[in-house]
């Protein structure tokens, strides 16, 4: 079975599960950020469009199934849990890019880079995930540019990427560390944060 068929048959198992009024306004209030719009979120009267909706943000897909995670946490439905997390499983084996290492052999670890910078972009780029598109709005990229990297590249990796070598070109070298930081802690990341900050500091 396919990645696409797998993720379709989750999504179908989210956006079936019985709720009350009550929850899905709870689990609608938890996406008012990535949904952007109060007269969209309004208009949401169920799981599916709920759903649907975080799909056209591009908050949700095969590749980011974190939003089914947490509405399938929310209601304790476990089976859809272990559907999920076998899936996240499989597809971590199926996404590494194995690389030769220094003897020859392929290793599926990516490369560390060995310039602080270029590992800071690492870090940021392979761990921020859903909220890239607070972190975006944390180093003030417009909204166009925002819509423009989620119609244009469908990796959110390589959006993320973009995103930080915009940043480093733009911002005041003075000002760079600083404002890095302050996006990953705006963006609820501290957990990023902290790992960015230990490499900086260790390099400087």
């Amino acid at each position: 079975m396919s990645t696409n068929s797998k993720y379709q048959i989750i999504f179908n198992k989210i956006a079936s599960i019985q709720y009350s009024d009550e929850q899905i306004e709870n689990i609608k209030s938890r996406y008012t950020s990535e949904i952007n719009s109060k007269r969209r979120l309004c208009r949401i009267r169920s799981l599916a469009e709920l759903l649907e909706t975080l799909e056209k943000r591009d908050y949700l897909n095969p590749n980011n199934t974190d939003p089914l995670m947490e509405i399938a946490e929310y209601f304790g439905e476990s089976s859809v849990i272990h559907l999920l997390k076998d899936y996240h499983n499989k597809n971590v084996v199926e996404n590494v890019s194995p690389s030769r290492d220094n003897h020859g052999q392929y290793s599926v670890f990516a490369p560390v880079p060995t310039d602080p910078k270029e590992r800071v972009h690492q870090i940021i780029a392979s761990d921020i995930g859903q909220k890239w598109i607070d972190f975006a709005r944390a180093l003030h990229i417009p909204e166009g540019k925002i819509d423009d990297l989620s119609t244009s590249i469908p990796n959110i990796h390589n959006r993320v990427h973009q995103i930080l070598e915009h940043h480093e070109k733009t911002c005041d070298k003075r000002e760079w560390r600083t404002i890095l930081l302050d996006a990953l802690a705006e963006a609820r990341r501290n957990d990023i944060r902290k790992k960015v900050q230990k490499v900086l500091d260790t390099s400087s």
